[in-house]
């Protein structure tokens, strides 16, 4: 995923974090309007909470896609071991990305572990 972007949206609060530059370089907050302003500009919408949290509800956008980086277990959460080869298949490399979990941890996780597969991000 070259050049791409990445902005985590948690579902439970009113900002989004912004990933630019190199991931080291840091993540920059940014509201509401403005994450909207980048999903109507081109970005893609990659969910990567629970399936079951997905069906609870979502934001309502064209290119929106279901990912969990967990799935539930009966000893609790366990990483999906697919994850960057399902995002792969369904993302180009220069897709924008907005990335969202329901607190952002998850989206943080799902950010780093895309970065360390070596994407990269403008």
């Amino acid at each position: 995923m070259t050049a791409n972007s990445f902005l985590l949206l948690p579902f439970g609060f009113l900002l989004c974090f912004l990933v630019s530059g190199s991931f080291e370089a840091g993540i920059v907050t940014v509201d509401v309007k403005t994450a909207k302003n980048l999903l109507h500009s081109g970005y893609a919408f990659l969910d990567v909470r629970t399936v079951e949290e997905f069906k609870e509800g979502h934001v309502a956008t064209e290119k929106i896609v279901n990912i969990p980086y967990q799935f539930n277990s009966p000893d609790g959460r366990v990483k999906n071991d697919r994850f960057l080869e399902e995002v792969s298949a369904v993302f180009k490399k220069d897709d924008r990305l907005v990335v969202s979990c329901r607190s952002g941890v998850r989206s943080l996780l799902a950010i780093e572990d895309l970065l360390n597969d070596g994407k990269k991000i403008k």
